[in-house]
């Protein structure tokens, strides 16, 4: 019965990411309502079933529980009470009368749609099988939005509003921002300097030996192009934040330091290289010659 709940509940959860993916992070308030109403009508389903199997419940979650996935305890609370704090705020705030109701009932709805979420991915990733599950739709998630707006770049998609023009030099260096299906350079900035940082600390946990090369190759596969959407946003704020948590995580783990330098400094100068080359076209290169200083940049980051 666990398992089979946090199957349903993975799913449901990648199906919800990939929904805010293509509908602009969610930023329009249909559909934050929409998607919302449907989400907690899913929970309570989802509760309804885990209720009703409840004796079932123990021996499985003890046959399937992963250790490492117990640290998460500790994180919950914090996260979940940061969230119900703001949410009391944003309560408070509306029985005094704020200026704007509706944009008020929308924050409310929308944190309690964060702490709901968190509740349902910490619950789906304490098994193997919905950790699994995460994971995948995680890595998806990411290759559709940062592959989509690549894609459009190069002309090959056609993404409206994917890619931002502005004189204002205050505003863009190069005259062109990098928004992509969220249509916002500052938080698909943001949003790619988290998928970034996944895979930058996730290398140290790959075997660097000569039976285990293509499993490398892969692990730097997505660096390059992670980095260099990041990089195409002109997103401050999102590259001092990748920034500070890249300092934050190398004074944790100071012994990654010099195996994450060696491994990930191909993909990253090559993602430069990259950067330089279609900022001075303004995102807008030549297709095919484009596509090949990529594919030659790409292989030469990973090889």
């Amino acid at each position: 019965m666990v398992q089979t709940t946090c199957r349903y509940g993975a799913v449901m959860l990648i199906v919800l990411l990939l929904i805010a993916g293509v509908r602009t992070g969610m930023f329009f308030e249909v559909d934050i309502y929409l998607i919302g109403t449907g989400f907690g009508v899913l929970l309570l389903l989802m509760a309804g079933v885990r209720l009703f199997g409840t004796r079932r419940r123990v021996a499985a979650v003890q046959r399937v529980m992963m250790p490492d996935t117990l640290l998460f305890d500790r994180g919950l609370p914090v996260i979940l009470g940061c969230i119900c704090g703001i949410l009391l705020l944003y309560g408070f705030h509306g029985i005094r009368g704020p200026l704007s109701l509706e944009g008020t009932m929308k924050e409310i709805v929308l944190w309690g749609g964060y702490g709901a979420f968190a509740a349902a991915a910490w619950s789906v990733c304490r098994t193997a099988e919905g950790l699994k599950a995460m994971r995948m739709g995680w890595h998806l998630l990411g290759a559709i939005l940062c592959g989509s707006a690549l894609l459009a770049v190069y002309g090959l998609l056609e993404l409206p509003y994917g890619i931002h023009y502005t004189a204002d030099a205050a505003i863009s260096a190069t005259g062109a921002r990098l928004g992509g299906l969220l249509q916002y350079p500052n938080t698909f900035g943001a949003v790619m300097a988290a998928f970034l940082l996944e895979r930058l600390f996730a290398l140290p946990s790959v075997p660097w030996t000569r039976t285990s090369t293509l499993r490398a190759a892969a692990a730097l596969l997505p660096l390059l192009p992670y980095t260099a959407a990041l990089l195409l946003t002109e997103s401050r704020g999102a590259w001092l934040a990748a920034a500070l948590a890249c300092a934050a995580g190398f004074a944790k783990e100071r012994r990654a330091f010099a195996p994450l330098l060696v491994a990930a400094a191909a993909p990253l100068a090559s993602a430069a290289l990259l950067y330089r080359q279609l900022a001075a076209a303004q995102l807008a290169p030549a297709v095919l010659p484009g596509l090949l200083w990529l594919a030659g940049l790409w292989a030469g980051g990973v090889l």
